[in-house]
């Protein structure tokens, strides 16, 4: 395998940026709907001369704003966790990437080989009677069931060996 640094860079790059413009955006969803959300003491507690819009808002920047503090925090690991593996990307050295995961060692679950051969013995090929025949004239290898067929190269009639 050939491990480059920009396998472990560019994707931790892409969350970087990701992540600061949920962390932006999130920032300035708190600062807007906390303090809504102060304005109406929470959904759960309204006045019971408010009718049914303003406990329609009130519920709508209460959900907001717990929406921006959940993606102010996720925002935070996720720009950790890149920042993390850019720095590793940028300081392990690839050939030290590759050899420590190896391609399909996790991913790649071998059968054991009599499940194979038994899988072989049972289909038959739709090859079996086919074999290499070499051409005389041309020297150029051919599949051919026998040798009464001409060579796929010049044409000339193939001798069976």
């Amino acid at each position: 395998m050939n491990a480059k640094r920009s396998d472990l860079v560019v994707p931790a790059l892409f969350g970087l940026g990701l992540g600061l413009v949920v962390f932006v955006l999130s920032v300035i969803g708190k600062n807007h709907f906390g303090p809504l959300d102060g304005l109406c003491n929470g959904s759960l507690e309204i006045e019971p001369h408010q009718g049914t819009g303003a406990i329609a808002n009130c519920t709508l920047d209460t959900t907001l704003y717990s929406v921006s503090v959940y993606a102010y925090w996720a925002a935070i690991v996720v720009g950790v966790l890149s920042a993390a593996v850019f720095v590793i990307g940028l300081v392990v050295a690839p050939e030290k990437l590759a050899t420590s995961n190896p391609p399909g060692a996790a991913t790649k679950a071998r059968r054991p080989a009599t499940t194979r051969q038994a899988a072989r013995a049972r289909a038959p090929s739709p090859d079996a009677g086919r074999q290499h025949i070499r051409c005389s004239a041309c020297n150029a290898l051919n599949y051919a069931n026998s040798g009464d067929v001409p060579c796929y190269a010049c044409g000339a009639a193939l001798q069976q060996s």
